[in-house]
């Protein structure tokens, strides 16, 4: 195995890691995500029963103020979730920039192989219709 060959096996190996950490990031975005919405649903049921029962009412400022920071607090591990993602999308973003440095060297590093590998075929070629010629040449 040539050493572009170990660089690409060794880029792509890396790039895969990065791609976990971006789709657990991108795992933990939805969750947080999840929660707002659930949150959010436990809100309206909470004001729907409180509306429908005069008792409850009084206490639902109570758990509007909770519910209020609790979803803030979400908020901003959303922000921050989010920032992650993003910062996890820009370095997955550049592996495969660098991966494909490495694959476009060796695709020409091949070609220019096979094209001196054409170029010493066609030498022999050359050398085997050459030495034909001479002998037909020389026995006429």
């Amino acid at each position: 195995m040539s050493v572009i060959e170990k660089l690409i096996r060794f880029h792509k190996f890396d790039l895969d890691e990065k791609r976990r950490v971006l789709r657990d990031l991108e795992e933990q975005e939805a969750r947080v995500q999840q929660a707002i919405d659930s949150l959010d649903q436990e809100i309206q049921s909470e004001q729907s029963f409180s509306r429908g029962q005069a008792d409850f009412a009084p206490y639902y400022g109570g758990y509007a103020s909770r519910s209020k920071s609790r979803r803030e607090a979400l908020e901003g591990e959303l922000a921050k979730a989010h920032e992650q993602v993003e910062a996890a999308r820009e370095i997955v973003t550049q592996a495969f920039e660098e991966l494909k440095k490495y694959e476009i060297t060796k695709d020409q590093q091949d070609h220019r192989e096979y094209l001196e590998q054409e170029r010493q075929n066609q030498i022999e070629l050359d050398e085997v219709a050459l030495t034909a010629h001479q002998r037909k040449g020389s026995v006429s």
